[in-house]
């Protein structure tokens, strides 16, 4: 079984090519204001490196957000016309699913949470449960000084690059939070096919008609590109 998984929620393209749940191919480049450019030349220079045609794919696994306005569009339009054209099973998963799944031996709940450009987060909590993530309640917009209240008490993972305002949500979070804000907290392609593959595996598909991005807050993600 070969599952493709592809991010390009934030400012990279990142690809991860998985046969029977191991890694055989990875990448990752930045995409901003070039992704329409790239996107299916990056996909294609990856299968062949492998090896590997669309045809030879049980899958393809997308990150449909938060995230970028213009890479949610841009990626999940064509991964759609991809699996509609194809007849290729369709899995779909938030962005901030994808980043607890990294984090999924972990015993305690995690809370991801993503800052935005107004100095908002956003975030969900999630526990994993027969090896998948689970989100509890809804995806929430806080205030630093609303957070306390919004995350477990547990592990805290901030999902992108170093951040300004790091010190203000550190000092805002619960007692016994651990804020995590490194390259364990990079989304990588291979965790997106790691965890596409369980999900299809599962059943967990989406009919690529129904699939859309989650935007909590267009104006925050549009691109200036």
């Amino acid at each position: 079984m070969k599952v493709l998984g592809i991010d390009c929620s934030l400012n990279r393209l990142n690809l991860g090519l998985s046969e029977n749940g191991r890694t055989i191919s990875e990448s990752s480049r930045n995409a901003e204001g070039i992704l329409t450019e790239i996107f299916t030349d990056e996909i294609s220079d990856l299968l062949k490196g492998a090896s590997v045609g669309l045809s030879d794919l049980s899958a393809i696994a997308i990150t449909t957000g938060p995230g970028s306005f213009t890479g949610l569009r841009v990626g999940l339009a064509t991964v759609k016309a991809i699996c509609w054209s194809r007849k290729l099973p369709l899995v779909t998963m938030s962005t901030f699913e994808a980043v607890a799944y990294q984090f999924r031996d972990r015993k305690n709940p995690i809370s991801v949470i993503c800052p935005s450009h107004d100095k908002k987060l956003l975030g969900g909590n999630f526990h994993t449960l027969n090896g998948l993530p689970q989100l509890q309640g809804e995806l929430f917009i806080a205030e630093p000084d609303e957070i306390a209240k919004k995350v477990t008490n547990s592990l805290t993972v901030i999902d992108i690059g170093i951040h300004p305002h790091l010190g203000e949500i550190r000092k805002f979070l619960p007692r016994g939070a651990v804020l995590i804000n490194n390259e364990q907290s990079y989304l990588t392609g291979s965790t997106v096919a790691g965890l596409g593959t369980q999900m299809f595996e599962r059943g967990l598909t989406t009919d690529p008609k129904d699939a859309e991005p989650i935007y909590l807050q267009k104006t925050i993600y549009r691109s200036k590109h």
